[in-house]
């Protein structure tokens, strides 16, 4: 059904200024742009049958969204997918910020993170030679101003056929996959979002925690990009950020600060020359 009864005069040059048009309209859940037409942009409250035409680009609102997003207590429950990571960010510029964004229980937050989730698993699903192998999970973690700055993990697992053949597919297949697709569409993402070009980056996953030392565990800070070391709750990280300690070796390090204490191989040493005088 149409929104507001005919089309309207946006950019003709891109579909970005139609999908501000239906953002900013409430009950618009859905958007048609037509290029090369005066009139080129066609807003709706439900969504019609879907007919592929030249030059039509369509798409839907984050409040089109019906899924339920998973809690992290459901998240908890699939703890396998953790074993494969790819942790990737993009820029999207079409949406203008709001600080609910911040906040991952609000309805802003869960709207465009679920759209966000499902169009990025859907582009995976649709590389036939990676769904066919292994079962994909895509979460968003947080928003950042910027205009919207996302950062989102993707998990995955090799599927009851394959799992007998570890390497099936490997990490940089993925991360090669979603380069592509963010390149091919140049700049216009999931057919909604506008994306700041070379925006989207990715990390292809190895044994983060082994690769930077860390005696435990190791998990991905996004503030400053790069994984840091975890320690159980017994024990605390020592100032060298790689190992956990117990509070005993807290305080050695501690009173080893406070003598003064040096690794003897950094101490000078005075060599004694063992030659006879000349007579």
């Amino acid at each position: 059904k149409d929104f507001g009864g005919g089309g309207l005069k946006t950019d003709d040059k891109s579909s970005g200024e139609c999908i501000e048009e239906c953002d900013k309209r409430a009950g618009c859940n859905y958007w048609s742009w037509v290029k090369g037409q005066n009139i080129n942009c066609f807003l709706k409250k439900t969504k019609t049958s879907v007919v592929k035409r030249s030059g039509f680009v369509s798409g839907s609102t984050s409040a089109a969204c019906d899924q339920t997003r998973v809690t992290q207590s459901e998240k908890g429950a699939v703890q396998k997918f953790n074993k494969n990571e790819i942790n990737g960010r993009f820029k999207i510029t079409s949406l203008k910020w709001n600080e609910k964004l911040k906040n991952s229980e609000s309805q802003e937050f869960k709207d465009l993170a679920n759209t966000i989730e499902d169009s990025i698993g859907s582009m995976l699903r649709n590389e036939k030679e990676l769904s066919e192998k292994v079962d994909f999970s895509v979460a968003v973690q947080r928003f950042k101003k910027g205009s919207v700055v996302c950062d989102f993990k993707v998990n995955y697992v090799n599927k009851d056929a394959w799992i007998a053949i570890p390497f099936a597919i490997k990490p940089s297949d993925v991360t090669n996959a979603m380069n592509k697709n963010f390149k091919l569409k140049r700049g216009i993402l999931f057919q909604r979002f506008l994306i700041a070009a070379n925006s989207f980056n990715s990390s292809t996953p190895v044994d983060h925690c082994a690769a930077k030392g860390c005696s435990h565990k190791c998990n991905y800070d996004y503030d400053v990009e790069q994984y840091v070391c975890t320690c159980p709750r017994s024990l605390v990280l020592g100032k060298d950020q790689l190992n956990c300690i117990n509070q005993d070796q807290v305080e050695e390090e501690s009173d080893d600060e406070a003598i003064g204490v040096t690794d003897p191989s950094d101490q000078d040493t005075e060599v004694i020359s063992t030659e006879m005088p000349k007579t």
